[in-house]
């Protein structure tokens, strides 16, 4: 009986094991992917908003949206007044349903 060598076996085990669940443990369907992906041209009216309010100190806030009006607001501002602001001024633009917050206040920020 011809059998490989056991660090060949070994590997090829854990090759098979890192495929499986990078390919087959997937919990969203391609279209969750897709929506959540997004909506480039919200995301981008919304930074514009953002960036155009001086009360705002926006260069450190990224923004995506999905499709479906959903917008993510992540990255660092100044101060509390900053993270309420941003998310007012996100919630004012057409199309926007939900924001999502996920914005840190930096100790000591530009303001």
């Amino acid at each position: 009986m011809n059998m490989p060598p056991a660090g060949r076996l070994v590997r090829s085990v854990a090759v098979c094991q890192a495929l499986l669940l990078t390919y087959g443990c997937s919990t969203t369907s391609p279209d969750a992917n897709a929506d959540r992906q997004g909506d480039p041209q919200l995301a981008a009216r919304v930074k514009d908003v953002l960036s155009r309010d001086q009360r705002v100190y926006a260069a450190h806030i990224n923004v995506t949206a999905e499709h479906g009006g959903v917008v993510h607001l992540s990255g660092m501002v100044a101060s509390v007044g900053d993270l309420n602001q941003a998310k007012f001024d996100s919630q004012s633009v057409s199309d926007v349903r939900a924001v999502v917050d996920d914005l840190q206040i930096e100790q000591g920020g530009p303001r």
